[in-house]
This record gives C-alpha cells, sequence and structure tokens, in this order.
C-alpha cells in the first residue's frame, strides 16, 4: 500500500519516504502523532513546509483516513544533494489549545455550551452530529481565560464523559462507558467477534518496591468555611486569605457587608461577578478575583472589625504519609 499523502492541499507522496512513516493513533482526547521524511529540492516539489500546514495521510484509493492534522515541527537536513524535511504532526485536538474562551454561561445544559463554545472560538471544528446530551445543566458556569480544551476537559470531568475531535474535524462528546470497542480479544479467536493478539508479555519484578510514600504537594477542596474581615470606610479592594471557590451548594462565592456593629452586626448579602468579566453597578455590588484573591467594591465597607463576612472553599495543601500494611507484613520493612 502506497499512502496517499497531502500537505497544504498538495500532493507530496511521491516525495515521502515510505518507510518514514510512523502513525501514533492513541484511544479517546488523546493527540494522535505522524511522523515521516519528505525529499525536495529547489526545482522539484515543495522546499518549504511550514509549521501549522495541513496533513492528511489516506490508504492508496483515498478510501480511508490514516491520520488528519497540522504539521507541529519541521527539521530540515541536507543528504549530499538532497534537502530533507523531517515532519512531526500532530491531529487536530492541538486545535483546542489555540482558542482562549472567556464566557460566562447561565442556566445552560452542557450540550449547548459545547455547541456554544465550538461556534464562538473554533467554528472549523463542528459540533452537530456526536455531541451527545450529558444530562447536566449548569446554574453558573464561569470560563475566565482557559483554553478551550481546559473548558471542554472541565465540562467532561463534570459529566463523566469522553471526547476526542476525528480526521474530519466532528468533536465527538460522549458517555465513556458507551463507546466501547466492537470486539474482543482472545486465545481461541473466531475472527468475528473476537481476534488474536501477539507480543503480550507479563513481567514481575521486585528490585524496586515502593511501600510507603511521602505525599506532597497537590491540595483537596476545604468544607464550606466563612470568616470576616476588617475595614475603614475608605477601602474598596480587600485581600482574601485563600483563592476562593465557591460553596457546594451554591452558584458562586457568598459576600455579606455588616450594616450593623461588631457587636450586633446586620449582614447583608451582596451580588458577587467575575472580575475582568463583570463589571461593578446594577446587581453587582462586589468582583471577586480568583488569581489576586481579592474581592473589589464599588463602595467601601464601613469601619469595623467585623465589616466584611465570606463564605466558600479552598484548596488545603496536602502532606501525608502512607504505606502499603500488606507489603510490610510480607517484607517486614
Amino acid at each position: 500500500m502506497i499512502p496517499q499523502i497531502y500537505i497544504a492541499s498538495t500532493l507530496v507522496s511521491h516525495q515521502v519516504r515510505s518507510e518514514s512513516i510512523i502513525i501514533d493513533s492513541l484511544l479517546s482526547r488523546r493527540v494522535d502523532t505522524a511522523k515521516l521524511i519528505l525529499e525536495g529540492t529547489n526545482d522539484v516539489g515543495r522546499d518549504i513546509i511550514e509549521k501549522t500546514d495541513e496533513i492528511i495521510i489516506y490508504n492508496d484509493d483515498e478510501s480511508r483516513k490514516l491520520f488528519a492534522g497540522l504539521v507541529s515541527k519541521v527539521s530540515k537536513r541536507l543528504e549530499g544533494i538532497t534537502l530533507l524535511f523531517h515532519l512531526s504532526c500532530q491531529d487536530y485536538t492541538i486545535l483546542l489549545d489555540t482558542a482562549i474562551v472567556n464566557k460566562v454561561y447561565e442556566n445552560e445544559t452542557g450540550q449547548a455550551i459545547i455547541q456554544d463554545l465550538f461556534t464562538t472560538y473554533l467554528p472549523e471544528v463542528t459540533t452537530a452530529t456526536y455531541i451527545d446530551d450529558d444530562g447536566l445543566t449548569y446554574s453558573r458556569i464561569v470560563f475566565n481565560r482557559k483554553t478551550l480544551r481546559e473548558a471542554l476537559e472541565n465540562l467532561a470531568a463534570n459529566a463523566k464523559f469522553d471526547w476526542y475531535v476525528d480526521y474530519d474535524k466532528d468533536l465527538h462528546y460522549f458517555a465513556a462507558e458507551k463507546n466501547v470497542a466492537p470486539f474482543n480479544l482472545s486465545d481461541d479467536p473466531d475472527n468475528s467477534a473476537t481476534y488474536p493478539y501477539r507480543h503480550f508479555t507479563y513481567d514481575r519484578d521486585a528490585s524496586k518496591i515502593i511501600n510507603r510514600v511521602l505525599v506532597e504537594g497537590g491540595s483537596y477542596m476545604s468544607s464550606n468555611t466563612e470568616f470576616e474581615l476588617p475595614a475603614n470606610n475608605q477601602t474598596t479592594e480587600f485581600l482574601m486569605p485563600y483563592r476562593m471557590h465557591k460553596s457546594d451548594d451554591q452558584s458562586e462565592l457568598l459576600v455579606w457587608v455588616n450594616d450593623g456593629t461588631d457587636e450586633v452586626p446586620s449582614w447583608t448579602a451582596q451580588g458577587v461577578g467575575i472580575d475582568h468579566i463583570e463589571v461593578l453597578g446594577g446587581a453587582i455590588d462586589v468582583l471577586h478575583n480568583y488569581n489576586e484573591k481579592l474581592l473589589k467594591f464599588g463602595t467601601a465597607p464601613p469601619d469595623l472589625t467585623r465589616a466584611i463576612k465570606v463564605e466558600g472553599r479552598y484548596d488545603v495543601p496536602i502532606l501525608m504519609r502512607m504505606r502499603s500494611e500488606d507489603s510490610y507484613s510480607i517484607l517486614g520493612r
């Protein structure tokens, strides 16, 4: 089989060293890759291959795409009088890393959000056919300068769904357990429902057993937490002790201002918006900046020790020592 290869819509199969073609096709959202070597001269064929050129590799009669995506790396080398292009390519999934999302959705389904995200930020990837309904409706969800891939990963994690972009630039979004393989492997295959396998090995290595670990780094989410902040009736920006998330039963961070006294507080709920996405005024009394740990008020809170109350959750650093009791009982250490 001689693959038919197009780069930037130009047929280059006759310039490609067929033995150099390596395609790694991975399951679900992981990026497929391809590598190949293309010969060129100053007079024949394309002597300049650009990064981000589209590449499509077909089978010999062009009835099936073996790979499609973009050139991600070009290395030029001279072999005698022949100019060689060593190409590394990635599938269309990498397009999701080039689009930055800055949007708020309210009372929208996951399916509708995904379709709007791609229509707005990456219309060349279509969502008309293969986007399953994940059954979720979001009262409010914010994407603050996230890549389109990060936004999609967030939605997929919430729904326990998986996704990938196929070689026709169609997005597939589906329940992971529903997209099973159409066949099984077997020691006694029937070559219909089951197929053989080879080169299967199973190694057991006890030279580097680890049965006690110190987990340091990462974080877990705290329980719902309240704290209070002082004010002086002049300052409108306040630094919080943590990068705060909303409470687990709320759609946004909760903030109150004390209209009473320190001894007898009277807490008035504030409308909270997202800094750099929303603006003060109307229903928005205070802006929350997650990265800078800031609250930005339109009106300075009163001169009280207990002027502001905040409720939400925050990331708690992990530091934990764990060991395998079963391994200890067998090895003695």
